[in-house]
């Protein structure tokens, strides 16, 4: 990213994708003193570990770690610095970093009154989720950060695809189990962004979920995997589970700081092999030994879906893969994690995608559906993808223009389609109507 552009910029960076490396490239190509923000103390104190580790020298400005020490490269909390930006800028500081960037994407944050005040031009992301929720007069919908007035960012910087991770052994294998699963008690809320805590609890008793668990975690020792996170949906939940167990404890979002670090350091080394996850742990929580993640929380959030498992794919020596048990009708919600990519359409931008269903710009609630589409009939539509691919062989089979040849569509419908539609599982179909949307702008064909 050049300097000179003062854009904000997003880099699309899945876990364990060496985002520290990163910051290190950029502090030194973009020149002059560098902040960098994270939502956390442990988060922080992680990326400042690795940072310093390759003999980087750098700061830690946050109460939270209490220390307020500050050099050319500063790792930095929000609500330590939020009122004093003029110092920042009088002492010359002329980029900002920020992890795990959709936390802190608004125009109204904290984070972006700083910027402006501190009069830094060059801010760069870092997201492995670069989406938002909007509400919308259809519904909930994501929106990618670069296409909403709801975010401070312009433009996606770069991409490392998650499929790419895998490819190339940066992550460990992931297995999946799910579970059949009484979905019907689950209730949105009014924002339609989540499930309303009410029909989570219903859902955990109705479902049976504790016994369910602990056949899971005995099954799984069977095969030598021993230590997990198990994501709760409440705190009395999962203090009524670990309270069995001499190897558990509660980890939530209320637990004293002295405790809270004590059982993360236990989980570390082995003292406790189950820890019990209530609404925290989910950012940035860098445990590479973790063999299983076991969901016993439905969400209606993807960023939340794509975290939990995110806790459990870092490399390490002697690891095999990390066993992903869903209790919670996850998966089918919003597909592999590993399914999902962000795609540059040449009409439209960039959007989020699973199994080729667009999962940005249009409802919640019309996803589930299309996913379940797309993995149930991928197979059959990748083996047809040479046919669909080819313009000149598609005719619509649906809509206003059934029977009609995709060459004498209009362009206004195509346009249509690519911002709007969701294509489910038909992935050669949405590369073709984009495709000729391409060949029609390059030879300024209107129809």
């Amino acid at each position: 990213m050049e300097s000179s552009s003062h854009a904000k910029g997003v880099i699309v960076a899945p876990t364990a994708s060496g985002k520290s490396l990163l910051i290190a490239e950029l502090a030194n190509r973009l020149g002059g003193k560098t902040l960098v923000f994270q939502p956390n103390k442990e988060l922080l104190e992680q990326n400042y570990a690795k940072y310093t580790s390759y003999g980087n020298k750098a700061g830690i400005y946050s109460a939270s770690a209490k220390s307020k020490t500050i050099d050319d490269v500063t790792f930095a909390t929000i609500g330590s610095v939020k009122k004093i930006a003029p110092y920042f800028k009088s002492m010359g500081f002329k980029n900002i970093c920020i992890d795990e960037a959709h936390w802190a994407s608004k125009p109204d944050s904290m984070l972006a009154k700083f910027i402006t005040e501190a009069g830094v031009k060059n801010v760069v992301g870092f997201t492995a989720t670069p989406v938002i929720l909007r509400s919308t007069m259809q519904g909930s919908v994501w929106k990618m950060l670069n296409r909403t007035r709801d975010s401070i960012f312009s433009k996606i910087v770069d991409v490392v695809q998650i499929k790419q991770m895998l490819k190339e052994h940066w992550w460990s294998p992931i297995s999946y189990e799910t579970a059949e699963l009484d979905l019907s008690g689950l209730k949105l809320n009014t924002t339609g962004t989540d499930f309303k805590h009410e029909s989570l609890i219903e859902f955990y008793n109705a479902n049976e979920l504790e016994q369910k668990i602990y056949l899971t975690l005995e099954r799984l020792a069977d095969y030598g995997i021993d230590n997990s996170i198990i994501f709760f949906p409440s705190v009395d939940e999962a203090a009524s589970f670990a309270s069995k167990l001499d190897t558990a404890e509660v980890l939530h979002a209320d637990t004293p700081s002295k405790e809270r670090a004590r059982i993360i350091h236990d989980f570390r080394n082995g003292k406790i092999r189950y820890l019990c996850n209530v609404n925290i742990l989910t950012l940035g929580f860098d445990h590479p030994p973790l063999t299983s993640v076991i969901m016993a929380r439905p969400t209606n959030s993807f960023t939340v879906f794509y975290q939990q498992i995110g806790r459990g794919v870092r490399l390490y020596e002697g690891k095999r893969g990390v066993t992903v048990v869903d209790l919670a009708g996850n998966t089918a919600r919003f597909g592999k994690v590993e399914d999902i990519e962000f795609a540059d359409d040449a009409i439209y931008g960039w959007g989020m995608y699973s199994n080729g269903v667009k999962l940005t710009d249009i409802p919640l609630s019309e996803i589930p559906d299309s996913i379940h589409a797309a993995m149930m009939h991928r197979e059959e539509f990748l083996a047809n993808g040479e046919k669909l691919n080819k313009a000149s062989d598609l005719i619509f089979n649906f809509g206003k223009y059934r029977g009609t040849h995709l060459l004498a569509v209009p362009n206004h419908y195509l346009e249509w389609m690519v911002r709007e539609y969701s294509f489910g599982s038909k992935i050669g179909f949405r590369k073709a109507v984009s495709e000729e949307l391409i060949r029609r702008k390059n030879n300024n064909i209107i129809i």
